[in-house]
């Protein structure tokens, strides 16, 4: 109990605040709404299993759980029931998902042509010309402080160092600023 105590509920809980957090914008809810809701749900969440565990509902309305006789619960059907709405719910999210990935992004990532801006700049990462090639972070430091450099000056810009690495390799067209195989 200790170790859940200490380790498990903090952590699970710093999970369910973030994702509230993230989520209570975007359903309109304002900032203190989402506190109060895991406050209100931190606090009913142990009296809802608490019920949950006693008693049963049935066709004639709540009973607690020792007066019903097993072969007279509904619980197996219950139980089944929702069995058939979860697999059912996974499988359209199955369904929603293939059809994302295959069927609608055709197209999406294709490379459109952008405009560039007159005043822009891609840093190429320096080649390691020397016999040991463990010094290829010298080369690629050097890359790196001229493109932070660069991005200081505002009527340039610069592009990112994740485009610019992904040239590390290759050999590159300078009239035309395109990546030849």
């Amino acid at each position: 109990m200790l170790f859940a105590r200490r380790f498990f509920i903090p952590a699970v809980s710093g999970r369910w605040r973030r994702a509230f957090r993230n989520l209570g914008p975007s359903l309109g809810a304002p900032e203190w709404a989402t506190g109060w809701f895991l406050v209100a749900a931190g606090i009913g969440f142990p009296f809802w299993i608490t019920f949950a565990w006693f008693y049963e509902v049935t066709p004639e309305g709540l009973k607690r759980e020792s007066e019903i006789d097993p072969a007279e619960s509904i619980a197996h059907d219950t139980g089944r029931k929702l069995d058939f709405a979860i697999i059912g719910v996974l499988a359209i999210a199955v369904v929603l998902l293939l059809t994302d990935r295959f069927v609608l992004r055709h197209g999406v990532n294709e490379t459109a042509a952008l405009p560039i801006a007159e005043k822009s700049i891609a840093v190429l990462p320096f080649i390691n010309m020397s016999e040991d090639k463990a010094n290829e972070f010298f080369s690629d430091g050097i890359s790196q402080e001229l493109l932070n450099l660069l991005s200081k000056v505002p009527q340039l810009q610069v592009a990112a160092r994740t485009s610019s690495f992904s040239f590390k390799g290759k050999q590159v067209d300078r009239h035309y600023g395109a990546a030849s195989k």
